[in-house]
């Protein structure tokens, strides 16, 4: 995979393509699990905490593939082909959903904190950091370069979604 020249443009980009594509893919799911008092409180929280809408949505679609690829059937697909499948087509996610729908108890704050800690070192891998195994990188670490680099719990762009029902006022919120 080719390395992605970072630019702030470049990045509003690619966040609003996060959005477009959450609206096909999982805005349905995250309606459904804000009718759930756990989410919309680990929501809330991530929110106060300087999350994005998009960082939730993320870790959501993440943590949701995940536990679905933990079912045996799909393991030896891997997480990147049935995650790649369901952006490719909607329809993926759904029907992994309506025959094992996922609890919205499932999505803690730490789950999805450890959803968007796996997408941030592919993120970082994507704009060409090579993050070699072994080396004992904390997510902490990876979030920071994230932060400090490319403004990752920075940028946002103006949309749209399900999440903008919690908390109006917190930060990362649409109208902050």
């Amino acid at each position: 995979m080719e390395a992605q020249k970072w630019t702030e443009q470049s990045e509003i980009e690619r966040i609003e393509e996060r959005y477009r594509q959450a609206d096909r893919i999982v805005n349905g799911l995250v309606t459904r699990f804000m009718r759930a008092a756990c989410y919309r409180e680990a929501v809330g929280t991530l929110l106060a905490e300087g999350w994005k809408h998009w960082h939730v949505l993320l870790a959501t679609f993440s943590a949701v593939i995940n536990r679905h690829c933990a079912r045996a059937q799909l393991r030896e697909l891997g997480m990147l082909t049935v995650m790649e499948q369901a952006m490719a087509d909607p329809e993926t996610l759904a029907a992994l959903e309506r025959a094992d729908p996922t609890p919205a108890e499932s999505l803690s704050r730490d789950v999805l904190v450890q959803a968007l800690n796996a997408n941030v070192a592919a993120y970082l891998k994507g704009l060409g950091h090579s993050l070699k195994t072994g080396r004992g990188y904390s997510p902490a670490t990876l979030l920071e370069l994230a932060e400090r680099r490319y403004r990752y719990r920075e940028l946002d762009v103006p949309h749209k979604c399900p999440l903008d029902a919690i908390g109006a006022d917190a930060p990362g919120t649409a109208g902050a």
